[in-house]
């Protein structure tokens, strides 16, 4: 009897682990897989809405993988993965290599929401101001002249970026100091003394907007049409591709934001700036940082509004709000047919509260309905409204946003 139950007992033990591996099995066999890979940009922001979108659909497992958006692009034309994701607006990359692709693949580009771009600043050494409600209104941008307080000095501020000094007509570069942009109705005197001796240390991009999506989207997002007129070619030259001049001190960084923050917080240089984005500097234990170590944020001033905006990213692509952002895009191809990424994205873009809390802003229904129906490639939707259209100059793939420059 004895030798009878050790018998069973081994059987069972035996059993136990088949029967799991059995269920594993079959369990893994009823999951689709679905692959993102791309922008470092998007990145958090897929991991987020994956994360949740698979509580409901166990059945779905979504990896997501950074790159680059111009990576993200390439993969998802050559079908090497589901989706692309890209912090930019994907068409001049297509229109120069992969035109065939994009239209025998019938790839789609979905805009899921939008990022902000934000100016991190160390102050002087002696700058008293502490509050960061009135330390984030200190600086700011603008990107139009008026005959009041404020002035056009987002080309001085790109060019300090550049580090070229050189100007197109007669006007004085910038000196590089903070004090040029310095709004004049949150410091005293004595303060804006201080700020004038204060000369800017730029944090940018090795290889510029070639390689980063967030150098690109620095001077891309903000909406700023007089750029090619107003900036030199070899100051274009070290936005778009990395080739900084020597008259201000730039700084390389690696492309992704964790790396430049590392090395801009790790200097900690009095008056060094550094563009990131509203997802990096809106994670807790960053914004920690910039509040203990008292950083300050700058205002932005789109050609709209009648003062700076503070960042915030609920006033993102408003009239008279922070507008100084960039799309967030994934991208998929109808051909592959698969209908696990068509249920993720559907999914994904109406979860307005995730976007939110990690630091985005949500498309609105008439953005949404820019990007037409989600079994509509690019393609088609663009000649829909224009027979005529030959990989125009101008085309935006993806979503349309609300506020216009103009």
């Amino acid at each position: 009897m004895k030798r009878y139950v050790k018998s069973l007992i081994r059987v069972g033990l035996c059993l136990i682990p088949i029967g799991f591996v059995t269920a594993f099995i079959t369990d893994w066999r009823n999951v689709t897989p679905i692959s993102c890979v791309g922008s470092s940009g998007v990145k958090p922001f897929a991991e987020a809405l994956a994360n949740k979108f698979q509580i409901d659909h166990k059945n779905i497992d979504v990896t997501v993988e950074a790159g680059g958006s111009g990576f993200g692009i390439s993969q998802v034309a050559h079908g090497f993965t589901d989706i692309g994701n890209a912090s930019k607006n994907p068409f001049s990359t297509v229109r120069d290599n992969y035109q065939n692709e994009w239209e025998q693949q019938r790839i789609k580009t979905v805009t899921i929401g939008w990022e902000a771009i934000c100016i991190v600043w160390i102050p002087p050494k002696d700058f008293n101001v502490i509050d960061p409600d009135i330390l984030n209104q200190v600086l700011y941008v603008s990107d139009r002249d008026d005959t009041g307080t404020y002035h056009n000095n987002a080309t001085d501020l790109l060019r300090i970026f550049s580090g070229f000094k050189q100007t197109r007509d007669a006007t004085t570069p910038p000196d590089g100091t903070l004090a040029e942009f310095v709004n004049p109705n949150f410091v005293d005197s004595q303060q804006l003394a201080i700020l004038a001796k204060q000369k800017i240390t730029p944090y940018a991009r090795t290889g510029g907007a070639l390689t980063s999506g967030t150098a690109s989207s620095f001077y891309g997002g903000m909406h700023y049409k007089d750029i090619d007129t107003n900036l030199t070619p070899n100051q274009l030259d070290a936005l778009s591709a990395g080739n900084y001049g020597k008259d201000y001190p730039v700084h390389e960084t690696d492309e992704a934001n964790s790396r430049a923050w590392d090395m801009f917080n790790k200097d900690h240089i009095y008056g060094s700036m550094v563009y990131l984005s509203s997802a990096f500097i809106s994670q807790p234990s960053n914004m920690k940082i910039i509040q203990q170590k008292h950083y300050g944020i700058m205002a932005y001033r789109s050609n709209q509004a009648t003062n700076p905006v503070p960042f915030d990213i609920n006033k993102v692509d408003q009239t008279n709000g922070y507008n100084w952002f960039r799309p967030l895009n994934m991208i998929f191809s109808i051909v592959m047919n698969k209908e696990a990424v068509m249920n993720f994205l559907s999914g994904i873009l109406n979860d307005e509260q995730t976007m939110l809390a990690i630091g985005a802003k949500p498309l609105s229904n008439t953005e949404k309905s820019t990007m037409g129906m989600l079994a509509t490639s690019d393609v088609e939707i663009v000649k829909q409204t224009n027979p005529g259209w030959n990989w125009d100059d101008g085309t935006v793939f993806g979503a349309t946003e609300d506020y216009s420059p103009n």
